[in-house]
């Protein structure tokens, strides 16, 4: 009967040492979890803010560019307006109108 109260025992233990350890191994688990949902949020912060930032710059490039073709048409124009004048010999245009 001693034998078998010993079984009983020995195998109550190992089961205890079972649940800890599955309870050890669930409470890691939700810690885990945590730090994942946490890494989550900063990763969609962060995201979001290079979006914006991202938009920012992609505006003032824009509007860089649409600087340096309105000044490049200026030119065109400008060089157009000097070879007409010139051809006219003068800013009256009396040659190119008569």
């Amino acid at each position: 009967q001693n034998d078998r109260l010993r079984y009983a025992q020995m195998q109550v233990s190992q089961v205890r040492d079972v649940m800890t350890e599955n309870m050890q191994l669930l409470l890691n688990r939700g810690q885990n979890i945590e730090l994942l949902s946490e890494k989550t949020e900063q990763l969609k912060t962060n995201a979001n803010t290079f979006k914006k930032k991202s938009r920012a710059v992609r505006n003032i490039m824009w509007w860089r560019s649409f600087k340096w073709w309105i000044l490049l048409v200026l030119l065109v124009l400008l060089i157009i307006w000097g070879i007409i004048t010139a051809c006219c010999k003068g800013f009256d245009y009396e040659e190119c109108f008569s």
